[in-house]
């Protein structure tokens, strides 16, 4: 897009130009016909006091507000992803989390951001208790092509286009909520269009070493999830491979409490992966701990208990749910 003015502008004119550029975009999208919807309540769903939802359905489209209350193993096989690889998923967490991974690539979501994933993906990891919203759309409402489209987008919310898709799904959810029958078409056109704007060339703002630093964050996570076999991984063989100083480092992971804690908790979550699919066998737990480079069993279970408040060896108990 050429952009007429002045070539050198204040961070707010940027800012501002970026805002509007969004929302001329929105109703440009918004302006194509998309079916109305009449979105009907389902039964709230209940399973074993662990996964508790409320969702609103119509067809193919759907509104989930769900609340987990214990630890999940989520995985997404081929045969998942017949029933549900022609969806595209949208979700913000208002607690809890979800950590895994696609081969080498981390699936890390948290509170904060709102995640864009492509139905197709198999992936392995844990969805921690907490509430979360998610709305299933079809691909072909969206448009969307796997071969152009990004399979997992994570959308900042302080950006322009995240402010208005944040503010959609609270229109979106809050209507539903309080009255379902209230849900207007134009709330539904709002969000497909804030979507095919986020799988596409999402505007942002911020200065370049915040982009910049964002992007090596990512490198880095990489790296170190290709080398968590490796029992000479460190924060010194990062430093040399990177050529970061020790103090850019410690603030790229300050909030995930330094690299150190960050590769041991890489190390925990595939380690508890493969407990969920474990034999149950005695021995298993240390073959699991010597297997994702554990010094000692003591320091695996101290660590599985740090993040998931049980024993290795307890996790699975058949009262717990893998799902």
């Amino acid at each position: 897009m050429k952009v007429s003015g002045p070539l050198i502008e204040s961070a707010e004119s940027r800012i501002a130009f970026k805002a509007h550029d969004v929302r001329q975009s929105m109703q440009e999208m918004a302006d194509l016909d998309i079916p109305s919807i009449s979105l009907k309540p389902t039964a709230p769903g209940l399973k074993d006091g662990v996964f508790e939802s409320h969702s609103w359905i119509s067809n193919e489209i759907r509104f989930v507000d769900a609340k987990i209350n214990s630890m999940l193993t989520c995985f997404r096989g081929k045969r998942h992803t017949q029933d549900i690889g022609h969806l595209v998923f949208i979700t913000r967490y208002f607690g809890g989390s979800a950590k895994g991974y696609l081969g080498d690539e981390i699936i890390d979501r948290h509170p904060g951001s709102i995640y864009i994933m492509d139905g197709e993906m198999h992936w392995n990891g844990i969805q921690e208790c907490g509430s979360v919203q998610t709305i299933n759309l079809p691909k072909s409402l969206l448009s969307y092509d796997p071969e152009t489209h990004p399979s997992f987008v994570e959308i900042n919310p302080a950006t322009p286009l995240g402010e208005c898709l944040d503010a959609t799904l609270d229109k979106a959810f809050d209507t539903l909520i309080a009255d379902p029958s209230e849900f207007a078409p134009s709330t539904l056109k709002e969000l497909v269009a804030c979507v095919k704007l986020s799988l596409g060339h999402s505007p942002q703002h911020g200065d370049i070493r915040t982009h910049t630093r964002a992007a090596l964050h990512r490198v880095i996570c990489n790296f170190i999830e290709r080398n968590l076999h490796d029992p000479e991984l460190s924060t010194e063989r990062i430093l040399q491979n990177f050529g970061v100083s020790r103090a850019s480092l410690y603030r790229m992971f300050e909030h995930q409490e330094g690299v150190r804690r960050y590769i041991t908790d890489r190390r925990a979550l595939h380690a508890v992966v493969d407990l969920s699919n474990g034999t149950g066998r005695r021995g298993y737990v240390r073959e699991v701990s010597d297997r994702w480079g554990f010094p000692s069993p003591i320091e695996f279970n101290r660590t599985i208990r740090r993040l998931y408040d049980d024993s290795p060896g307890r996790l699975f108990q058949p009262q717990l749910l893998n799902a």
